[in-house]
């Protein structure tokens, strides 16, 4: 995994407008080093139990990435996730192999975000 996945990405103090410029920077920046054509956000599956900050987080985190991607000339796209897990064999996530795209094993941090990120990640390759 590129070292921006393991590294603290929250913006931080949410009523601080520098710290939001900071993770939109830091993204347009990995956005660049990593040759990216196209983002692909799943909309998140958790609508009940937020607290008012893991919000507000969740959506400074989206606004960075949107914002990035816009100054950078990415494709950007929002997509539910039986949609992108419809498109790796996978209508539900969690039963995404990694077999579907390649990988022989579950790389690290499968069962905590990669699958859906390599799901994602072949979703938004589609037809490119």
């Amino acid at each position: 995994m590129p070292e921006a996945f393991t590294r603290e990405t929250y913006p931080g103090d949410v009523s601080d407008p520098a710290a939001l410029l900071e993770l939109t920077l830091r993204i347009r920046q990995d956005l660049r080093d990593w040759s990216v054509h196209g983002i692909v956000l799943l909309e998140t599956t958790k609508y009940a139990n937020w607290s008012y900050s893991q919000a507000q987080q969740r959506v400074l985190c989206v606004a960075a990435v949107m914002l990035a991607a816009a100054e950078e000339g990415i494709h950007y796209e929002v997509s539910r996730a039986a949609i992108a897990g419809a498109h790796v064999l996978s209508p539900k996530l969690e039963n995404f192999s990694p077999d579907v795209i390649g990988l022989g094993s579950a790389p690290k941090y499968w069962t905590t975000g990669a699958r859906e990120a390599y799901a994602a990640a072949a979703f938004a390759a589609r037809d490119r």
